[in-house]
C-alpha cells in the first residue's frame, strides 16, 4: 500500500493520529509513505503570543518512555519564528543538556525571523555547541541529524523532542520516536495550534518517503 499525506494544512495533532494509525497498519503488511510539504510564503510571527499554557506529549504513543526513571531530561528543540515560545519551554523542563535545531529554508525573511526571535536560546546552544542548522529542503538529512543526536542522548538521559517551526521536522520527529520509542515528541498549549490561520502557498515543495513493514525493523530510512 502506497499513502501520500499532504501535512502543509494538517495540525500537529492530527498528523500524530495519522501517523500512529499508519504505524499500527503496518503490522499487516508493508506500507509506503510519502510526506509532502508546502512552505508557506512568508508572513510577520504574530505580535502578541499567548504565555505556554500546558506542555504535553503529542499523544500518549509519542509520549516517550524512559529506560531510568531516574535519570535526567535533555532537549531537542526545534525552533519556530515565535518569539521566546522555545525559551519559556525550556524553562519549564530544567533540562540538563539542551539541542537545537535551527532550520535554513529557501525563504531569507523567515530565517532572519527565527534568529531574531531566538537569540538567547541560539547563543547558549552556540556556546556549548549544540545548535545543528539543518536544511527544510533535505529532510532526510535532517532525519539522519536527528536520529544521531536523539540516540546519542538515550545512553544517559531521558530525551524529549520539542518540535517548533516547519510541519515537516515535526513529521520527521515523530518517526524518530517510532525508532527510539524512549523518546518523547512534545507540545506546547496555549498557542496558535488548532486555530485556523491563512498562509498562501510559496512556490517551494518538498518531502520525504519511507517504509514501514511489520518486521521487528520497523523503520526505513527515509528518501527524497
Amino acid at each position: 500500500m502506497h499513502v501520500m499525506l499532504d501535512v502543509s494544512c494538517m495540525s500537529r495533532t492530527v498528523m500524530a493520529e495519522v501517523f500512529q494509525h499508519l504505524f499500527s497498519l503496518a503490522g499487516a503488511g508493508k506500507i509506503t509513505v510519502t510526506v509532502v510539504y508546502a512552505l508557506a510564503e512568508f508572513t510577520m510571527p504574530p505580535a502578541h503570543m499567548p504565555p505556554n499554557e500546558d506542555i504535553r506529549p503529542v499523544s500518549a504513543h509519542f509520549a516517550g518512555w524512559p529506560s531510568t526513571s531516574s535519570a535526567s531530561t535533555t532537549l531537542i528543540v526545534g525552533l519556530g519564528y515565535e518569539k521566546d515560545k522555545a525559551e519559556g519551554a525550556c524553562e519549564y523542563f530544567d533540562p540538563s543538556e539542551t539541542w537545537v535545531f535551527t532550520p535554513r529554508s529557501p525563504i531569507r525573511e523567515y530565517d532572519e525571523q527565527v534568529s531574531a526571535n531566538n537569540k538567547e536560546l541560539l547563543a547558549r546552544a552556540a556556546r556549548s555547541d549544540r545548535e545543528v542548522a539543518y536544511s527544510v529542503d533535505d529532510p532526510e538529512k535532517t532525519f539522519g541529524e536527528l536520529v544521531t543526536v536523539a540516540s546519542s542522548l538515550l545512553s544517559r538521559s531521558n530525551p524529549l523532542i520539542l518540535p517548533f517551526g516547519p510541519k515537516i521536522f515535526f513529521a520527521i520527529s515523530l518517526l524518530v520516536s517510532l525508532l527510539y520509542r524512549e523518546v518523547g515528541v512534545w507540545l506546547v498549549t496555549g498557542d496558535l495550534e488548532g486555530m485556523a490561520v491563512d498562509h498562501k502557498a510559496s512556490n517551494h515543495v518538498t518531502g520525504f518517503t519511507f517504509e514501514l513493514s511489520p518486521l521487528p525493523e520497523n523503520l526505513e530510512l527515509p528518501s527524497t
